[in-house]
C-alpha cells in the first residue's frame, strides 16, 4: 500500500522530467535556428549586397527564415551598366522565395521551391538590335557560348510550384520610337526547367498553367497609339479576352499623310471587347488552335487623302497567301464580328471636299481558317451582311481556297437601297447628285485570283435621276453634264426588262499593289458600268469582235 502511494507520488516527477527532456532539445534547436537565421541573414545580406553592387544593384533588407525555409528581400534594384540610351532596369519592393527544398539541392543538385513572389515593382527593358555578322561565325560562336553556358550551370533542374508577379509596371522600349508598357499580374503553376535541354529552350521549359492580367497596356509608335484596358489570359480554361481596345492616330487627317509623305490609309479603331475561346498553343510544333474569336461592336474609321502620290513597291498578297506568311501554324474554327460599323472617307485626287461610304450593323462570320492547309478542296468561307449608308442591305459570301490553283469567289446582293443615300460619296468624289432612284436588287457573282477578276452582275433599279455638277470648290449644277449623263444612263432597269439588258460583265485586272478591298470594289464597279451603260450592246459587240477574230 505504501509502495503504491510512493509510485503515485513520483509519477508527476517522471512526467515533468520527461517533458523537460523533450522540450529542452526542441527549445535549444529553435534558439539555434533563430540565431542561425539572424547570423545567416546578416552574412547572406552582406554577400548579396556586395554581389549586387558589383552588378550595379542594391537592396534595402534581406531576411532568412529557416523555419519556413524562406528568403524575403525588400527594396531590390538593378540597373544595367550598358551604354544604351535607356538602360535595362528592375526595381521590386518585395521578393519572397518560400518552401526551399534544401535536400533536393544537396542530393540531386536540383533547385526546388514552392513559391516565388514579386510584389510592387517596375521593370524597363530596351531591345537592342545586333549587327548581323557572318552566319557561320555567328553559329559557331553561339554554339561555343551555349556549350560553355551548359558546362557552367551548377544545377540540373529547376522546379517551382508557383511563380507570382503582382503589380509589376513593365516597359519595353522596342526602338527609339516604339514603346510598350502595362501593369503585369501573373500566376504560373508548375514551372520546370531542365538544364540538360537548355539548347532547346521550348523543350527545356515546361509550364502546367498560366493565368495573367495585363492592365493599362499601351503601345506608342511613330504614327499610332494603341491602348488596351485589360488583357486576361487563362491557359487552363483556354480563354483570352481583351477589353476596351483603341487605335488612335498621332496626327490629324491631313497632317498624317504629310507625315508619311505618300498616300496611305489612316485608321481610327475602337473595340469594346475581343474574346477568344478554346485557345491552345503547342510550342513544340509552334502551332496555335482557336475554337472561336468574337469581336463585338467594333467602330472603324478609315481616311485616305488621294492628293498625295500612291507609292508602293511591294505587292499585296491575297488573304490566303498573306496568312501563309505567319511564322506559326494557325487554325481558327470561327471568327465572328457583330454590330460593327465601318466608315471609309476619302479626299479625291482632283476634288475639294471629302466623300464617305458607311457600312452599319455589319455582321460577319469567317469559318475554317487554316494557314497550313493546302488541299485542293480546303477553303475558308466568309459570310457578311451590312447596311450600306444605313439604308440598303448588303449580303455576301466569299470563298477563300487553300489550293494554289483554285480561284477565289464572291457572290451576293445589295437590296432596297434609296440611291440618294449615296450622295455623301458621289457628290464630292464624282461631282454628281442623285436626285431620285431606288435600287431594288443588285446581284453579283465573280471569281478572281492574283491577276484578274471575271464574272457578272444583274441590276434592278427604277426612277433614277442624276444631276451633273461642275468640278470646282463651290460647284453648281451643270445642265450640259446632266443631259450627257442621262443620255447614257437609263432611268429604269427593272424586272420589266429582260435580264440580258440588265446584266453586266465584270472584268477587272488587279492592281497587285493594292489590297483585296480595292479588287472587290473595282470588280463591282466594272460590272455596274457595263450594265448601266447599255451592257447588252457592249456584250454583243464584244462577241462579234471575237467571232471576226
Amino acid at each position: 500500500m505504501e509502495s503504491r502511494q510512493l509510485l503515485l507520488s513520483m509519477k508527476p516527477f517522471f512526467r515533468s522530467r520527461l517533458t523537460r527532456w523533450v522540450l529542452l532539445p526542441v527549445l535549444i534547436l529553435s534558439i539555434l535556428l533563430v540565431v542561425a537565421g539572424v547570423v545567416l541573414s546578416h552574412v547572406l545580406k552582406a554577400k548579396v549586397i556586395a554581389a549586387l553592387e558589383e552588378k550595379n544593384g542594391s537592396l534595402e533588407d534581406l531576411d532568412l527564415n529557416l523555419f519556413q525555409r524562406a528568403v524575403t528581400v525588400q527594396g531590390a534594384t538593378w540597373t544595367a551598366a550598358d551604354s544604351i540610351r535607356i538602360p535595362n532596369h528592375i526595381a521590386v519592393k518585395r521578393i519572397r522565395v518560400s518552401g526551399i527544398h534544401v535536400l533536393a539541392w544537396l542530393i540531386h543538385k536540383n533547385i526546388t521551391v514552392d513559391r516565388i513572389e514579386l510584389v510592387d515593382g517596375e521593370a524597363t527593358y530596351s531591345v537592342v538590335k545586333k549587327v548581323k555578322k557572318d552566319s557561320v561565325n555567328r553559329s559557331d560562336s553561339a554554339l561555343a557560348h551555349s556549350d560553355t553556358a551548359n558546362a557552367a550551370l551548377p544545377f540540373k533542374k529547376i522546379g517551382v510550384r508557383e511563380v507570382v508577379l503582382k503589380n509589376i509596371k513593365a516597359t519595353i522600349h522596342i526602338d527609339s520610337i516604339q514603346t510598350l508598357s502595362g501593369v503585369v499580374n501573373v500566376s504560373i503553376k508548375e514551372v520546370q526547367l531542365d538544364s540538360t535541354l537548355a539548347q532547346k529552350i521550348l523543350s527545356a521549359l515546361k509550364v502546367k498553367s498560366f493565368q495573367a492580367e495585363f492592365t493599362s497596356v499601351q503601345l506608342s509608335s511613330k504614327l499610332y497609339t494603341t491602348k488596351i484596358s485589360s488583357i486576361q489570359i487563362n491557359s487552363a480554361a483556354g480563354k483570352l479576352q481583351l477589353d476596351s481596345i483603341s487605335l488612335t492616330p498621332n496626327y490629324g487627317r491631313y497632317a498624317f499623310a504629310r507625315k508619311v509623305g505618300k498616300q496611305t490609309d489612316r485608321f481610327t479603331l475602337r473595340i469594346p471587347k475581343i474574346a477568344l475561346e478554346g485557345l491552345t498553343f503547342n510550342p513544340l510544333n509552334d502551332s496555335t488552335v482557336i475554337s472561336s474569336i468574337h469581336i463585338a461592336s467594333a467602330r472603324l474609321h478609315v481616311f485616305r487623302d488621294k492628293r498625295f502620290p500612291f507609292i508602293k513597291h511591294q505587292n499585296v498578297p491575297l488573304p490566303v497567301a498573306m496568312i501563309r506568311k505567319f511564322p506559326f501554324a494557325l487554325q481558327v474554327d470561327s471568327v465572328k464580328i457583330t454590330d460593327a460599323k465601318i466608315v471609309y472617307e476619302e479626299f479625291p485626287e482632283k476634288g475639294f471636299h471629302t466623300g464617305q461610304v458607311e457600312f452599319d450593323d455589319l455582321n460577319a462570320t469567317l469559318t475554317h481558317l487554316n494557314n497550313r492547309d493546302s488541299s485542293a478542296k480546303g477553303q475558308a468561307t466568309l459570310v457578311a451582311s451590312a447596311k450600306l449608308m444605313g439604308k440598303g442591305l448588303i449580303t455576301s459570301t466569299f470563298t477563300l481556297p487553300y489550293g494554289k490553283q483554285q480561284s477565289y469567289r464572291a457572290e451576293g446582293h445589295i437590296r432596297n437601297l434609296p440611291l440618294p443615300a449615296l450622295n455623301r460619296a458621289v457628290e464630292n468624289m464624282a461631282f454628281v447628285n442623285i436626285e431620285s432612284g431606288k435600287l431594288n436588287d443588285l446581284s453579283f457573282n465573280f471569281h478572281y485570283d492574283d491577276v484578274q477578276s471575271r464574272g457578272s452582275i444583274l441590276v434592278d433599279y427604277e426612277n433614277l435621276k442624276i444631276n451633273g455638277f461642275t468640278k470646282e470648290k463651290h460647284s453648281h449644277a451643270s445642265e450640259f453634264k446632266t443631259w450627257l449623263i442621262n443620255l447614257f444612263i437609263k432611268n429604269d432597269k427593272d424586272k420589266t426588262m429582260s435580264k440580258a439588258k440588265r446584266s453586266g460583265i465584270i472584268e477587272f485586272d488587279r492592281d497587285r499593289h493594292k489590297a483585296i478591298f480595292n479588287l472587290w470594289w473595282k470588280s463591282l464597279l466594272s460590272g455596274l458600268k457595263s450594265s448601266v451603260l447599255d451592257g447588252s450592246a457592249k456584250k454583243e459587240k464584244k462577241r462579234t469582235g471575237k467571232d471576226k477574230g
